[in-house]
């Protein structure tokens, strides 16, 4: 419930007395040699539960199965990892390679998971974002790699059918707009795709697998709210011309021009391809200018009936 690993606890600091001042303290032994030809899994099971949110948030790793090999220590050599399972119904796979070598160690691994249905995770968004999931899926292709304390990782996040309840109290929600967020991100088949690259330095204390990808999500968020027609554009593959937020129309005149008609269809296929989104148009007028000109024009008008008139 304090938000803390209840592993933590398990490594218990020796009493005083068992301690030795650092002036006898004996020199540093070498490492031993260890090599093991495979390290086999066969079907173990993790639970996870999260007491800090309420209700708990619960998950299961099961029936992993596979190996990692060869495991040596000093590792002279990548072991090969290659592993599946299910993370509560979705299947999970772990390839790739890892050199667990201190300073010098690398990895290259690529974990897919795919189809972990999102009600286990209502708990989190009614937290998070104000409202509760009772509908969705959510798949994984991540792919890291690590070398010279540089690690960098490709995290594609795609989301199908998400379906959100009613807005729900909650002091840690976001301000920001949710729900126009993902009519945004959400296509016509009910998916929503996210690519969240991560890169750091792991001697930097500041860095941060989870907040940099935390991060990223609320910068799309922030952009929805501040520049949603901009991020419409994004989405639909067309950053240089988004669908434009306001079209002027001459002084005094309802026409739209040809290029304003022109920017106008740019909204066509995205509200087609977002069939959650929905648009208000608001008209505007400036009343000093209009009325001048909607004044020129009738007089003009009058003075057109005259001539004719003869």
């Amino acid at each position: 419930p304090d938000g803390k690993n209840n592993y933590a606890a398990l490594a218990v600091p020796a009493p005083p007395s068992a301690r030795a001042a650092p002036a006898e303290a004996a020199a540093p032994a070498a490492p031993p040699q260890v090599t093991i030809g495979a390290l086999v899994l066969d079907k173990l099971r993790a639970d996870y539960l999260d007491r800090s949110v309420s209700p708990p948030f619960s998950v299961k790793l099961s029936a992993l199965s596979g190996r990692i090999a060869p495991v040596r220590w000093p590792a002279d050599r990548s072991a090969k990892v290659d592993l599946s399972g299910r993370v509560d119904a979705a299947p999970l796979t772990v390839r790739g390679t890892v050199r667990p070598a201190g300073s010098r160690a690398t990895m290259d691994l690529a974990i897919v998971l795919q189809g972990l249905d999102l009600l286990a995770t209502s708990t989190y968004f009614a937290k998070y974002a104000g409202y509760p999931v009772t509908k969705g899926k959510l798949s994984l292709d991540l792919a890291y790699s690590l070398a010279d304390r540089k690690l960098d990782g490709k995290n594609v996040v795609v989301v199908d059918q998400l379906t959100l309840g009613d807005k729900v109290e909650s002091p840690d929600a976001t301000w920001l707009p949710v729900k126009l967020g993902l009519a945004i991100l959400t296509d016509k088949r009910g998916r929503m795709e996210l690519d969240l690259p991560v890169s750091g330095d792991l001697d930097d204390p500041e860095f941060s697998v989870g907040k940099i990808v935390l991060r990223a999500l609320v910068n799309v968020l922030e952009k929805v709210a501040t520049s949603p027609f901009a991020l419409l554009g994004a989405v639909m593959g067309d950053d240089s011309a988004p669908p434009p937020d306001r079209v002027p129309f001459a002084v005094g005149s309802s026409t739209l021009t040809p290029g304003q008609l022109e920017a106008l269809s740019a909204l066509v296929g995205p509200l087609s391809e977002r069939p959650a989104l929905r648009l208000a148009v608001g008209g505007t007028y400036d009343g000093p200018t209009d009325g001048e000109a909607l004044a020129r024009q009738r007089l003009v008008s009058r003075f057109k009936d005259e001539l004719k008139r003869g």
